[in-house]
């Protein structure tokens, strides 16, 4: 949109003030053509009609306004009338983004409250102007959540959080985790009765970090061959997961016997999870430390260092 400025010394129409686009900023016009560059930045030089030459300048309301004053000679002359106060502030809603959401919530809300101040300065009608920019603001927010979640992820994956020790004095074990753990205990019925499970978990959107234990009768795993104990927790991760054991090996924990296990699981949605786990049989108790992770999302360095990362300790 073109706007006529009537300044002494040139003809009508031979100034214009073109608004700003979406992707571009305001431009002066001399006899239709965009005005020459002056001498310093941001100055434009224009022909009067007696051959003299005069600098023009922006000034703008704010910085990104599409249709700013313009200063001849250092005489401003007024384009159209400023924004009022309450259209800048509905223009503005979206910035409260950069307070919940940080840099991504700064950007989008930056980028709409630029559209909705060049919605506030198009010739649309006032109603269609709120209804759109308002739309805008909603856009941006929606936007906002869908990228929250993901660039999250990304990020956590670019720079992992530094784990910390945690370890647990009844349980008398230790295991570092970049997340809190915390502790549930429940009662689950068993071939030898019911028996106290403790576990200690933690979850995120793409994995579930889980260390458990329970204390079965000690006179009974006296009597009993730890393999078959051992196999017999294999057979039930793997068919409480209904997944498919990919490997097993043997492994040990300070002369304790164990299994290292890698299953493979499918869930009602079609979704393919990893199960990294390490089962410990020590004397009577029964560990088992496993990483359930979305399998295209997993990290086999950060699984590694969390199942080697689970140590023994004395009470």
């Amino acid at each position: 949109m073109k706007y006529p400025l009537s300044i002494p010394g040139f003809s009508d129409g031979r100034v214009e003030l073109e608004a700003g686009g979406f992707w571009r900023g305001a431009r002066l016009l001399l006899d239709g053509q965009p005005a020459p560059r002056g001498p310093k930045r941001g100055q434009f030089s224009l022909t009067r009609d007696d051959g003299t030459l005069a600098a023009a300048r922006f000034k703008n309301y704010w910085i990104l306004d599409t249709i700013p004053q313009v200063l001849v000679d250092d005489i401003t002359y007024q384009v159209v009338p400023p924004l009022k106060w309450y259209e800048w502030t509905w223009s503005a809603l979206p910035l409260v983004l950069a307070f919940i959401g940080g840099g991504l919530g700064g950007l989008l809300g930056g980028a709409a409250m630029v559209i909705n101040g060049r919605i506030f300065r198009s010739s649309l009608g006032t109603v269609a102007r709120y209804l759109l920019s308002g739309l805008i603001s909603i856009v941006a927010v929606v936007l906002f959540l869908l990228s929250v979640g993901p660039i999250s992820q990304a990020i956590g994956s670019l720079f992992p959080l530094p784990a910390r020790e945690f370890s647990s004095a009844a349980g008398r074990f230790s295991v570092s985790s970049p997340y809190t753990l915390t502790e549930n205990t429940q009662s689950i019925d068993t071939q030898v009765g019911a028996v106290e499970l403790h576990m200690f978990s933690a979850n995120q959107p793409t994995q579930t970090l889980i260390v458990s234990y329970s204390d079965y009768p000690a006179e009974l795993v006296s009597k009993s061959n730890p393999d078959k104990i051992l196999d017999g927790s294999r057979n039930g991760m793997v068919q409480n997961s209904k997944g498919q054991l990919l490997s097993e090996t043997r492994i040990t924990i300070d002369g304790h016997p164990g299994r290292e296990l890698t299953v493979n699981s499918t869930v009602d949605n079609g979704q393919e999870l990893l199960l990294r786990s390490r089962i410990y049989l020590v004397e009577n108790r029964l560990y088992q430390v496993t990483v359930v992770t979305i399998k295209d999302k997993a990290n086999p360095q950060a699984i590694d260092q969390f199942l080697q990362s689970f140590k023994l300790t004395t009470p």
